[in-house]
């Protein structure tokens, strides 16, 4: 077996941009904690305010009856906020309060917290299968594609998670879910193809070994 890490440092390189990136993501989300509140909450309002254009009474007793009942949720706590505008101008403190009761933006924040901890992960993965793969005896290119394959698909995972979240609010749990599908599909399949690239000569050179 020929050891050289020449091969495999795009995979070495990407799973360590990963590592930082989910270094500082956390840091991020940890720091800005309330003001990701806010503007997730923002765009659940914008997102109620054009779809619900019509008054409180009638979006409860109409619309509720054709909406999810998320959707059924929102809308009403869109006309309870409505109502506290006309009533008194607390709408702002009551959200500020209430925010981390609401499972949506709980979702919201609890996947962009994932993002974090798919980065991480993958990124070590990336890492260390990229390393133990340039002890292999795989052509040189194989190994770059391979660990390449697994830097890449290591950075996108976290990043549909990331986008995910952010989309939430606006778009739902499955709606946001199902717009990042390609980019989860397409990370998956990479980080696939690096790990069974590696399994197979991995395997092979068992195997040669052996006899």
């Amino acid at each position: 077996m020929k050891f050289s890490l020449r091969p495999v440092i795009l995979g070495l390189l990407l799973g360590l941009i990963g590592l930082v990136f989910g270094i500082f993501w956390a840091a991020y989300i940890t720091v800005n904690h309330e003001r990701i509140h806010m503007s997730l909450s923002q765009s659940e309002r914008a997102t109620l305010q054009d779809k619900f254009v019509i008054s409180p009474e009638r979006s409860s007793s109409g619309h509720e009856r054709h909406l999810s009942p998320e959707k059924a949720k929102l809308s009403r706590e869109h006309g309870s906020a409505n109502g506290h505008e006309a009533n008194g101008g607390v709408k702002a403190e009551a959200h500020s309060l209430n925010m981390h009761e609401d499972p949506i933006m709980e979702a919201a924040h609890e996947r962009l917290v994932r993002g974090h901890l798919h980065a991480m992960g993958l990124g070590l993965l990336s890492i260390v299968v990229s390393f133990l793969f340039a002890f292999s005896a795989a052509p040189a290119n194989v190994k770059t594609f391979a660990s390449a394959c697994l830097g890449t698909g290591g950075i996108f995972y976290p990043l549909a998670w990331i986008i995910m979240g952010f989309r939430t609010p606006a778009l739902g749990l499955e709606a946001s879910q199902e717009s990042v599908i390609p980019i989860v599909a397409l990370s998956v399949i990479l980080v696939l193809i690096g790990i069974l690239l590696c399994f197979f000569y991995f395997i092979r050179d068992f195997f040669r070994g052996v006899m």
